[in-house]
């Protein structure tokens, strides 16, 4: 079954013409490759947005799964925007019950983000307290706390970019 008529949407019939130049630019597939991931992100988005579509966060999954792996190879295994898609694979794996594999995105996805020493942006906060939501659905309250307690004593003021 196509994705978008797992969405409830209508697949296209023919392919879409394309202008198609006899030399493409240096990068062109690596643009491409991130074209893609762009798109596979949107149908997980959608996904987990679409009430009526069947299985849907396996969808979305599916979808950040794929995302990522085209991110590694484009981007490399360090970077912001595999941080972010990994935490998205978190979040849909949390939404099925998957709750081992959750906690191993979500660490994951916060390891990246301190590896990458870019400066305490709102992100940070949203993965803990994504995190600390993990924990608490878990009935692990002692690190759910421990968590609350990091992003309470982080001064917001300092997580504007710059400082």
């Amino acid at each position: 079954m196509h994705l978008r008529e797992m969405l409830g949407r209508k697949a296209p019939t023919a392919p879409r013409a394309r202008n198609v130049s006899p030399r493409p630019a240096p990068g062109a597939p690596a643009q491409r490759s991130l074209r893609m991931a762009r798109r596979l992100l949107r149908i997980g988005t959608a996904a987990l947005c679409t009430p009526q579509a069947a299985n849907r966060f396996g969808l979305a999954e599916q979808c950040f799964r794929r995302a990522l792996h085209i991110l590694q190879d484009v981007v490399g295994t360090v970077h912001p925007m595999v941080a972010q898609v990994t935490s998205q694979i978190a979040g849909a794996c949390d939404r099925q019950d998957n709750h081992d594999e959750a906690e191993t995105f979500h660490l994951r996805g916060l390891a990246i983000q301190q590896a990458v020493h870019w400066p305490r942006t709102m992100c940070d906060h949203v993965a803990l307290l994504s995190l600390a939501a993990h924990y608490g659905r878990r009935g692990k309250l002692d690190l759910r706390d421990a968590i609350l307690e990091r992003v309470r004593q982080t001064d917001m003021c300092s997580c504007r970019r710059g400082n």
